[in-house]
């Protein structure tokens, strides 16, 4: 069964960013993947999205940080099955935005 990974709070923040011409703005932080799976019996479809459009989700199953160029990390473009125990790791990328805090749930 798929079971959310309790971790802290997370509060959104932003980054302050100053120009060289001594302006400064905000930059937003996405908000963490959503994960949704499919039954509650082996093997289990999962789907990820963001709230986000257009932003880019990067996922790991073997525990380890998921990165654009992670060496074991695949970019979400389809729902996928997970029938093996697996840490599911996600984060999402987009451009103008900080990437986002990171959403786990184990399963097996």
């Amino acid at each position: 069964a798929l079971q959310a990974v309790k971790e802290p709070n997370v509060v959104a923040y932003e980054i302050q960013i100053r120009t060289q011409a001594g302006a400064s703005y905000a930059v937003p932080q996405l908000d963490a993947p959503t994960i949704t799976s499919a039954g509650t019996e082996s093997p289990q479809t999962m789907t990820l999205s963001s709230s986000q459009a257009g932003a880019a989700i990067f996922y790991t199953l073997d525990g380890s940080q998921p990165a654009p160029r992670g060496p074991t990390s695949s970019l979400y473009t389809a729902p996928f099955v997970v029938s093996a125990p697996s840490l599911l790791r996600t984060r999402a990328w987009l451009a103008g935005f900080v990437a986002s805090a990171e959403a786990r749930a184990s399963y097996g």
